[in-house]
């Protein structure tokens, strides 16, 4: 069988396993109690399938040979799977938030049929597609405006605000065993809009998480931050140069005249400055000669501002758990529960929380983790290094990617033992001869391992960055893929997505955009799929 017939057969497949299950919330709520332990967790943004609909298609073989990395036992190692170029007749926008239900059928949250536009205000459309190709918007519930997805089994749900009186907000889950037909309200404790009715205007909360073990055994997550008007709260003061707000207040920032200095306090002054300093070539007449510092600051005291905002300053995480698929209550997490950013998974062994840590200058980011059998009663898991960024499932293992403080990404994969492996995604990389500007644009998880764009440039140069694929499928051995040799023909990598399923890792590419909303991108998949 050669390639084209092998992915041929491989997308058919996968459209043709794809059925929709009849409406039954009664019996799903009973089938929820006996699956407990197929432990099929549900996480956000990791699945996706791939379709039948293609214009033509290419196999790009990497052909390098498996070395053993320097550290940590990773084998670095050419990719395992067989890599193929689609181009679909039509292609989803931007999306938010993707999932995968057990009967394989794919749904996404989008602002539009055309590409991203952060102008656009209007609500978020379901998306469903059977192929991967051909995407069919599908109902949400008038009552709500989405901004995340999550499944687990065959149950759908979409999770985000609601309006509440007196103009204020409420969050919502909403719920569906029949492909987006009908839906279910969940509504999370009254608590969150509460506060944001006390403090219109001034409280910000992420896109509600939910993890599942089963359609009746849920937990939900949103942190919850402040952002006040610090203008309004300043005395009569000049902020032409900016201030920076920190949990005990607000730095006023004084711009500073550099003279001679080429670091200027530590901060490049100027393009012409930094590229100078870093042997580029100079860029520019180098004018901006002043740097902001920090000045003076005044505390959330002095500054009379409301002791519940105060506590939200650096955000806090709160969790909502439900035995029954319908009702929450809320949960307690043990110490600390600040930080800006917060994942959660459901595995084997129960939930596992990751809350980003309070950003201190000068203090290197850690993630609290969290564990949980019940989603009821948490204990502290400990710390690790770097900033979340996402979480999923490793095999059966929770893991969690982290932003680095050199910039980079890595992912931490529980052990047996309460241990976490490290495994180093750059690792997969050549070495660089010259310094490198490394970026991750995204994480994926899922069944067939986890995988990341990682674009790199060397400092000071113009021309476009190269991107890899860098994947993992078992935590030991990664791999990485050169986008930029598989698509010669792009001039550019302008990824719009990334998921990873059981039987595929996808990154989706979209073209130029023409500047209308109105029209569908067209669109590259790049896909890997077991050989």
């Amino acid at each position: 069988m050669n390639d084209d017939d092998r992915l041929s057969r491989y997308l058919s497949e996968r459209a043709e396993s794809i059925t929709l299950t009849p409406a039954d919330p009664a019996a799903v709520m009973r089938r929820g109690a006996s699956r407990r332990n197929r432990r099929r967790g549900a996480v956000l943004g990791a699945v996706a399938v791939l379709g039948v609909v293609a214009t033509s298609v290419a196999v790009y073989d990497d052909g390098k040979d498996p070395v053993e990395a320097d550290t940590q036992g990773i084998v670095v190692a050419p990719s395992s799977l067989t890599w193929s170029v689609v181009r679909p007749e039509s292609g989803l926008g931007y999306s938010s938030s993707q999932v995968e239900l057990a009967n394989g059928a794919v749904y996404g949250l989008s602002t539009a049929p055309g590409p991203y536009n952060e102008s656009d205000s209007r609500p978020p459309t379901l998306y469903r597609t059977d192929d991967d190709a051909e995407w069919s918007p599908v109902s949400l519930p008038g009552y709500l405006r989405a901004s995340s997805l999550a499944a687990s089994g065959d149950t759908l749900y979409a999770i985000g605000t609601s309006p509440a009186g007196g103009g204020g907000r409420t969050l919502a889950v909403a719920a569906s065993t029949d492909g987006a037909d009908t839906w279910q309200r969940l509504d999370l404790p009254p608590e969150i809009a509460e506060l944001d009715a006390r403090h219109p205007g001034v409280i910000r909360f992420s896109p509600p998480t939910i993890a599942a073990q089963d359609a009746s055994h849920l937990v939900a997550s949103v942190v919850v931050s402040a952002q006040p008007d610090v203008e309004a709260l300043l005395p009569d003061e000049d902020v032409t140069a900016g201030w920076e707000i920190t949990p005990e207040g607000v730095t006023i920032h004084r711009l500073e005249d550099c003279g001679d200095d080429p670091a200027c306090g530590g901060k490049f002054t100027d393009e012409a400055v930094y590229r100078e300093s870093i042997g580029a070539e100079p860029d520019g007449d180098g004018t901006q000669l002043q740097v902001a510092v920090p000045d003076h600051s005044y505390t959330w005291e002095e500054l009379g501002l409301d002791p519940e905002v105060r506590a939200l300053i650096t955000g806090r995480t709160y969790l909502y758990a439900s035995d029954d698929g319908t009702t929450f209550q809320p949960v307690a997490i043990p110490g600390e529960t600040s930080g800006w950013g917060s994942s959660l998974v459901a595995g084997p062994e129960g939930y596992v929380l990751f809350v980003g840590g309070s950003y201190t200058a000068g203090t290197p980011s850690v993630t609290h983790v969290y564990r949980s059998a019940d989603g009821h009663s948490w204990s502290d898991g400990g710390t690790l290094p770097g900033s979340t960024s996402n979480a999923g499932l490793l095999g059966d293992r929770p893991a969690v990617a982290l932003f680095e403080e050199d910039g980079g990404m890595s992912v931490r994969v529980s052990q047996p033992d309460g241990s976490w492996s490290h495994l180093d995604l750059s690792s997969a990389l050549s070495a660089a001869t010259n310094p490198l500007e490394r970026w991750t644009s995204y994480v994926a998880f899922g069944p067939l391992g986890v995988a990341a764009l990682v674009s790199e440039q060397p400092i000071g140069s113009e021309g476009m960055p190269l991107t890899f694929l860098v994947h993992s499928t078992d935590g030991t051995t990664v791999s990485a893929v050169s986008l930029d040799e598989a698509l010669p023909e792009r001039s550019v990598i302008a990824a719009e997505g990334l998921r990873v399923t059981a039987d595929a890792i996808i990154v989706r590419m979209n073209d130029g955009p023409d500047g209308s909303q109105s029209t569908p991108p067209t669109q590259t998949l790049f896909i890997g799929t077991p050989a």
